[in-house]
């Protein structure tokens, strides 16, 4: 599996993404490559990369504003069967939420496009992300 971050540089962000993708449980980490694009070539995000992982984290830069662009750079560079696309402010709260995912996957047949799961606003949410639950 390839899990795709698009970034605008949020540094700690991406830290926190990282950590919680490293304390998932029953999965095999080192079969994860995460992809992390960022439109900004000289952003923070040196600081936490390359990082002590159990898994392969690799950093790009798009060259393009824009969160579709920075995903679409993650699949042309993803080595993964999957892709999972996550933004750089999301966490994996579960600590079975890969397991989890990869049992669903293995319940589908091709061909699909693929499955989404809930979202949890955070405290300090703002308006655009209480509209986007709504959507």
């Amino acid at each position: 599996m390839t899990i795709i971050v698009p970034t605008h540089g949020s540094a700690h962000g991406v830290a926190d993404l990282l950590g919680s993708i490293a304390m998932q449980q029953e999965v095999n980490l080192r079969e994860i490559e995460v992809l992390i694009v960022s439109n900004l070539p000289n952003s923070k995000l040196d600081k936490v990369l390359p990082g002590d992982y159990p898994f392969v984290v690799q950093k790009f830069v798009s060259g393009v504003i824009g969160v579709n662009s920075a995903r679409n750079t993650g699949v042309r560079l993803a080595r993964g069967e999957w892709f999972y696309f996550i933004d750089d402010d999301c966490q994996l709260i579960h600590p079975k939420h890969l397991r989890y995912l990869f049992d669903q996957l293995d319940l589908l047949e091709p061909p699909f496009i693929g499955i989404g799961g809930g979202y949890i606003a955070p405290a300090c949410a703002g308006l655009a992300d209480m509209a986007y639950l709504l959507t």
